[in-house]
């Protein structure tokens, strides 16, 4: 336990009269501040160990889990819809433009279908297989190139112009 103590006025007395009170008068101090401290609550830090688990939660709390619960099986079976629209639109068909840099071939004709699902990797090798050649960087309307990871739908949907995907391609790096 820790007391705090008052500093006392010093007087101008003999310096054995002051030690004599001083000393009877601090152990009366003690004794106060101690039975003040003791008369105040002090909260016990108890262990998890000892805690009581509970069977059941109290009956508003219930109900809101109840509600919790149900909400959340509504949204997994509003979400379920959403997931089927957008898998018959995977296997929907792209159209594609190609635009040639520079001094590449042109490719004719120059609008292609592929399927959503299809990456740029796979329409790379196309590209590299029709105009026989080796290597060929290809842009998304002529700003960046594309990982080849990714997907023909999702470029579509994040950047087509009048219905179709235009790509852009070159023999080396025309940008950046």
């Amino acid at each position: 336990m820790s007391y705090i103590r008052e500093s006392e006025p010093e007087d101008d007395g003999d310096s054995s009269d002051l030690s004599s009170s001083s000393s009877s008068s601090l152990s009366s101090d003690r004794v106060t501040n101690a039975q003040e401290i003791k008369g105040e609550e002090v909260e016990t830090r108890i262990p998890l160990s000892t805690s009581v688990v509970l069977d059941k939660l109290p009956a508003g709390q219930q109900e809101q889990l109840g509600k919790t619960f149900q909400e959340y099986e509504q949204r997994q079976d509003t979400s379920a819809d959403p997931i089927r629209t957008t898998a018959s639109e995977e296997t929907a068909k792209i159209s594609i433009r190609f635009q040639p840099i520079g001094s590449t071939i042109a490719i004719n004709p120059k609008v292609f279908k592929i399927s959503s699902t299809q990456t740029i990797a796979t329409l790379n090798k196309f590209l590299c297989k029709r105009l026989k050649q080796t290597r060929l960087c290809l842009y998304i309307q002529s700003s960046f190139s594309p990982a080849p990871e990714e997907r023909i739908g999702d470029l579509y949907n994040l950047f087509r112009t009048k219905d179709e995907l235009i790509i852009s391609y070159c023999n080396s790096v025309a940008f950046g």
